[in-house]
């Protein structure tokens, strides 16, 4: 009879002390520093001068103003070859829950690295020259995206 008393008060123990049934209202307006698929968020990160569009119209203002911004950086430096080149480098980006955009890897073969051995450098300033943007929501948290940027590099 003592054995199942003591079960019996370690059970309820556990379960009186289990958050489980905690009643207490969550805090909706955390952030989660987790990577979303930037094709899965509600609301796409936006620069200050798209956020007054609607959403649909967020993501292509964002696309167009990242690559705007990051093609007319990297115009900036005078990369000169003697070989015709028709290559594309990828670059991985993170836009965290801050609004920072963080290079995550560039994705190239070693033949551009080579000729171009600035271009690693150029790109870095590029992406950390960018200004904070309003991070992407997913019912209604700020989260972090991935982002990929192609960007073709063409010389004849």
């Amino acid at each position: 009879m003592n054995i199942r008393y003591v079960v019996f008060l370690t059970f309820t123990f556990l379960f009186v002390g289990c958050e489980f049934f905690s009643s207490e209202k969550k805090d909706s307006d955390k952030n989660f520093n987790t990577v979303v698929d930037f094709t899965q968020v509600d609301v796409s990160p936006v620069f200050d001068n798209c956020k007054e569009l609607s959403d649909s119209e967020k993501a292509t203002c964002f696309r167009e103003e990242i690559h705007t911004r990051i093609t007319s950086s990297l115009q900036e430096y005078q990369f000169v070859s003697e070989e015709n080149i028709n290559e594309l480098v990828v670059i991985d980006l993170l836009i965290d829950i801050n609004g920072n955009c963080i290079l995550k890897k560039i994705n190239t073969n070693d033949e551009i690295i080579n000729q171009f051995p600035q271009l690693k450098d150029a790109i870095t300033f590029a992406i950390e020259s960018l200004p904070k943007v309003i991070p992407a929501k997913k019912q209604d948290i700020s989260v972090a995206t991935q982002y990929t940027l192609p960007i073709k590099i063409t010389v004849k």
